[in-house]
């Protein structure tokens, strides 16, 4: 692929795959480390590490052993590098907002920005690859594989976004873990089972899109609950619980957040968008919604650099042209739409 992001295969076993992506993104993961070292220093706060591990490591020995396998591509100490996958000892965040729309003929769009702060060239597009399945996912490179946006070889479309919430059982799985466990789901139920695994750390909520079926969901998990809502019509979510079941009617935000914002204007763009345009909404529909700009970042949907979070990239689908998606970097100023296998139509 002629584009700056990177474009990662990760192959072979575990240890491998985590190695590869590892070697490639080995400064920015020596860069975020950084920013850690002195809780290795901390009993208290390793204790309760070394606890979690033992517990990932009996429920998703693979995952652990593609950590090893990063850390050690990227030349760092790996139980510092385990530390930044526990999001919920770290008390650790980030926002995103995402859209989706069914039309008449029951095909979809779905689009994604992925917030997070401003770290250049700290994420990749990852192919990875198992003999008979692979999943690409924008690979950050301080959390495991499949912790934003990811379509896989089953036709299994996810994005995610973080959900503040004070359910929490913070030596459990972290939804890092999880989440990477959902991207290699085979079936909208096999996601949702993937999803409800016991033992949560805490939660997320996900959008799940089967390209082939034409079928979409919301899932929004906590460590002790979950929801699903298949989507009908149009469906905006951001950073906050909105199903009933889950947020019991209480709009529960972090602080500074702007998802309660993000989540009205949102919806209020769309259905403008839906009465203006019809059965002619487009992916480039959905990104000028998604470009939205207020006065500042409190009243505006696209986060810029220098800001709380930023924008980071951007992910579209429409299943009238499945074997393509569109992608956005905007640290590197590029889009571009791709093969759904990874292959840049450029």
């Amino acid at each position: 692929m002629g584009n700056k992001i990177k474009f990662i295969n990760a192959k072979g076993t575990a240890y491998e795959r985590g190695k590869i992506s590892g070697t490639e993104l080995r400064q920015s993961i020596q860069n975020s480390v950084d920013n850690y070292k002195d809780l290795l220093n901390s009993k208290e706060i390793m204790k309760k590490v070394n606890r979690v591990k033992a517990i990932v490591e009996n429920t998703f020995p693979e995952y652990v052993e593609e950590i090893k396998g990063r850390a050690d591509g990227a030349l760092v100490n790996r139980e510092l590098y385990f530390l930044m996958m526990c999001a919920e000892i770290l008390n650790e965040g980030v926002g995103c907002t995402s859209l989706v729309y069914k039309r008449e003929d029951g095909t979809f769009l779905l689009a994604h920005n992925e917030d997070d702060s401003y770290r250049p060239l700290s994420a990749a597009i990852t192919k990875c690859e198992r003999p008979d399945e692979w999943f690409i996912t924008y690979d950050y490179c301080n959390m495991p594989f499949g912790n934003a946006f990811s379509f896989n070889s089953h036709g299994i479309v996810k994005t995610i976004n973080y959900c503040y919430s004070n359910d929490i059982n913070i030596e459990g799985i972290p939804r890092y873990f999880i989440q990477r466990h959902i991207s290699e789901a085979k079936s909208l139920e096999d996601f949702i089972n993937r999803c409800n695994i016991p033992n949560r750390a805490s939660g997320f909520h996900a959008i799940a899109l089967d390209i082939f079926k034409n079928k979409c969901i919301s899932i929004e998990v906590t460590a002790s609950d979950i929801s699903v809502e298949e989507i009908e019509n149009y469906y905006v979510h951001t950073n906050h619980y909105i199903h009933k079941s889950i947020n019991r009617g209480i709009v529960n935000l972090q602080e500074g957040s702007t998802s309660n914002f993000r989540l009205n204007k949102g919806n209020e763009l769309l259905r403008e968008a839906i009465e203006s345009q019809g059965e002619k909404l487009n992916i480039n529909s959905f990104i000028e919604i998604l470009n939205y700009r207020g006065k500042n970042y409190y009243d505006s949907i696209l986060a810029l650099k220098d800001e709380p979070n930023f924008t980071c990239a951007r992910f579209a689908i429409d299943t009238r042209e499945k074997n393509n998606v569109w992608l956005e970097f905007f640290d590197t100023f590029e889009g571009f739409s791709m093969d759904y296998r990874g292959q840049s139509n450029e």
